[in-house]
């Protein structure tokens, strides 16, 4: 905005000024004619006041322009280290998502190499928990028999052990002893025993080797239940170690998702800040471009008026050289008998300067202008000293006048690039902070959905772990209960020993 007021009130020599100057101008030469003096030096003292106005002007033109040209200065320099902060920002900001990406892409891979550990552990308890079922259900079968066969061993050593052995009682032994027969190596010897026993009831041979079947078979059965035992034990402890290790996947998985999710947060983040970098780096350079072509042209243009004005003032002081050295005064001293008619030169010296003054008031529609010349068309011929003080006073005032409007013009172009400046700044300062909200809210959006889905999941996981325990103490029960049936079984049997 200032490259536009720059010039334009700057003193330029208006219509009333000129005006003044050539009515002084004729005024003088008008007066030095009456009086019969030399016109010339009035028109010296005029060139010299039109020199030093111009030199005025021109040191009042030099310190607005030099107030522009800081701040084309400050101006561009600012914004060169704007577009510098920028692209190192879009520098480290295009670093920066490369990593993330890396990370993004490791976390992934590590996530993808839990989830199949987790899933061969699963597949490996799936299958240690399907042989284990196999092996207890074996095992219970196998109890069975064996218990079955204790009972049976029990009851034919009672039978044999009694008062009198008849022929159901024998055929009760054999029939018990063809039951477990199958289970023992000497199963041939000993059904000829019993073949024998007819002949002898009371063999103390098939009652040894009853008795010595019994213990071996309840030998068996602790040794059978220790094994079992043994191997739920080593089952539960595989179980556990693999939940256990699950249960360190599943918390390493945990971190890497968060940390991947993290890195995701970051990645959108430095995305967003710098799609808004590049926009502010296009900003800032069309600016400096569009401020240093304006401050060239304003170069340029103060250039081309600084020459003027040389120019101008180098005509001046020639034409000055020219009508007040030594030669010419003698010359025009000289001359000024030759002028004749005073009274007629002073009235037509009078009309050019009404003209100019009516003109002058016409064009700049200046009150003080109009009454200079009334003032002029009703003075006494040839006596303009009243004319002339009013044209003083009024010059006088419009110096001051100047002075005041240069001043004014000065402050209102140092205050208005402040203002642009502060307005830049402001506006440089919103955006980043839009940016910044709506980047905030994205990743609120964004934690509040992690935030629901964890809260299902935790929910879900709560339930998984509810069941499980309720199952896990369901078959605690379950095998409590087998234990002591066991347990129960095996003492009878040493009551029934003990007989």
């Amino acid at each position: 905005q200032a490259s536009h007021c720059l010039f334009h009130t700057a003193p330029q020599g208006t219509e009333y000024e000129k005006a003044m100057r050539t009515s002084v101008a004729f005024l003088a030469v008008s007066q030095a004619a009456v009086a019969n003096r030399n016109p010339v030096s009035k028109v010296v003292d005029l060139l010299r006041d039109m020199q030093a106005k111009i030199e005025a002007d021109g040191k009042a033109e030099t310190k607005v322009y030099d107030k522009y040209a800081c701040w084309c200065a400050t101006t561009t320099q600012r914004k060169t280290d704007q577009i510098s902060e920028h692209k190192a920002s879009i520098a480290s900001l295009s670093n920066e998502i490369l990593e993330l990406k890396a990370v993004i892409a490791t976390r992934e891979n590590d996530i993808a190499k839990l989830d199949a550990d987790i899933a061969d552990n699963d597949e490996s308890m799936k299958q240690a928990t399907t042989l284990r079922e196999n092996e207890n259900k074996a095992f219970m079968a196998e109890t069975a028999e064996m218990q079955s066969a204790i009972g049976s061993l029990e009851k034919a050593i009672k039978v044999l052990s009694g008062a009198g052995t008849g022929g159901a009682a024998l055929v009760e032994v054999a029939a018990a002893v063809e039951r477990v027969a199958p289970k023992t190596k000497s199963s041939g010897a000993l059904l000829q025993q019993v073949a024998k026993l007819r002949y002898s009831p009371q063999s103390a041979s098939v009652q040894g080797m009853l008795k010595d079947m019994y213990d071996t078979f309840v030998v068996n059965l602790e040794t059978m239940n220790a094994e079992e035992a043994a191997s739920q034990h080593q089952y539960e402890d595989l179980m556990a170690t693999k939940t256990a290790q699950n249960k360190d996947w599943m918390v390493t998985r945990g971190r890497k998702e968060e940390e991947k999710a993290a890195a995701e947060d970051s990645l959108g983040m430095d995305t967003e800040n710098r799609a808004g970098e590049l926009e502010e780096l296009e900003a800032a350079q069309r600016f400096f471009a569009d401020t240093a072509a304006a401050c060239k042209d304003k170069a340029d243009e103060w250039a081309e008026r600084s020459r003027n004005r040389d120019e101008e003032l180098t005509g001046i002081q020639q034409a000055i050289d020219i009508l007040d050295s030594p030669d010419a005064r003698k010359l025009f001293k000289s001359a000024t008998a030759t002028f004749a008619q005073v009274s007629e030169t002073q009235s037509s010296a009078l009309e050019p300067v009404y003209a100019a003054l009516q003109q002058a008031a016409k064009a700049s529609h200046s009150p003080r202008l109009a009454l200079l010349t009334v003032q002029l068309r009703q003075g006494s011929r040839g006596h303009f000293d009243e004319v002339v003080k009013i044209i003083d006073e009024q010059l006088a005032d419009l110096k001051d006048e100047e002075a005041q409007d240069i001043q004014h013009r000065d402050d209102c172009i140092e205050q208005e690039n402040d203002n642009h400046n502060r307005l830049q700044d402001l506006d440089y300062a919103i955006k980043k902070l839009a940016n910044k909200i709506s980047k905030l809210n994205s990743k609120k959006g964004r934690l509040e959905e992690e935030i629901g889905e964890t809260q299902d999941a935790i929910s879900n996981q709560e339930q998984i772990m509810a069941d499980a325990l309720a199952q896990r103490n369901d078959d605690h029960d379950d095998f409590l209960q087998a234990k002591a049936d066991d347990e129960a079984a095996i003492a009878l049997i040493k009551q029934a020993t003990e007989v």
